[in-house]
């Protein structure tokens, strides 16, 4: 369903107001099958190369879509492929909008980033009222300090690691020790990542399974529209192109605007569907420009 919502996005809200030379890689299962994943390394190295990407979510098959959809193996997940491709890592930012109430009481006015080795849940304990961005570390991961400190920078907000070195204490205790070298030896002084990738929040199998019998879908698109507007922000900040910045930034506030109108409802009578959702988003983006 995320790839539907991929093109009604791009064809709705960012072709009729920009011109962006796209170059498009296939990573649907069939193709990625086809190819034997070979896509998957192509569409990595054109990240490499373009320095900004925007992905739809993709499946990474298990034995029961090997026997559907008739494939050769089992391919590794596509996410990890690329990422190992860019020698990159997840952050997870969550998008605010008033009227979706956040459940933890407020802790204070900023804005924090977090890199954790996976053994501690932050979110147990910690009381929020700005966003939380999550940087995970996993044991084996490619995931990188450096990473981390980039992203600190960048946002301009605090930066704390968590680990649980009596788990694992000799890798959680380096991966300690390098965090506190890297930022000391070079980071002090150093200037914003350039390479980002956006990706999308896992789509809804059964939502394209209605949209493929020409049914009616309410299906999120608010994380597949900022993945746009965040790479269309990168570009700007790498070209000095503020022009692109305006209009991602007021993309996003025409998203959150129609939610916080209350026009995301939880009975048929109310609830936008899919296509719904992103034509009231145009109608407010035209509004605003």
């Amino acid at each position: 369903m995320t790839r539907i919502i991929w093109q009604m996005t791009k064809d709705k809200l960012i072709l009729p107001f920009l011109e962006v030379d796209l170059k498009y890689y296939d990573l649907g299962i069939l193709n990625r099958d086809a190819t034997d994943d070979q896509v998957t390394h192509e569409s990595a190295e054109a990240t490499l190369k373009y320095t900004v990407a925007v992905k739809c979510a993709t499946i990474t098959p298990d034995g029961g879509h090997v026997k559907e959809f008739g494939l050769k193996q089992m391919w590794k997940s596509p996410n990890g492929t690329i990422r190992n491709g860019l020698n990159g890592t997840v952050f997870r930012e969550p998008i605010l909008c008033k009227n979706i109430p956040r459940l933890v009481p407020e802790f204070g006015a900023k804005r924090y980033l977090f890199v954790y080795t996976g053994a501690l849940n932050i979110k147990s304990f910690l009381c929020w009222k700005k966003l939380i961005c999550i940087g995970r570390h996993a044991y084996g991961d490619q995931h990188k300090a450096t990473d981390a400190v980039f992203m600190s920078i960048q946002k301009k907000w605090p930066l704390y690691l968590s680990t649980k070195n009596t788990i694992l204490k000799k890798y959680d205790g380096r991966f300690k020790d390098i965090f506190q070298e890297v930022y000391e030896s070079i980071f002090k002084f150093v200037q914003m990542a350039k390479l980002l990738k956006l990706k999308l929040l896992m789509g809804l199998t059964r939502h394209f399974r209605v949209h493929q019998k020409g049914g009616e879908t309410s299906t999120n698109s608010i994380a597949s529209i900022f993945a746009w507007t965040r790479g269309l922000n990168h570009i700007g900040l790498q070209d000095g192109n503020t022009k692109f910045q305006d209009f991602a930034q007021k993309l996003e506030i025409a998203c959150i605007s129609v939610v916080e109108a209350g026009k995301i409802k939880m009975t048929r009578k109310d609830y936008l569907t899919t296509e719904e959702f992103i034509d009231a988003v145009a109608e407010e983006l035209h509004a605003s420009l």
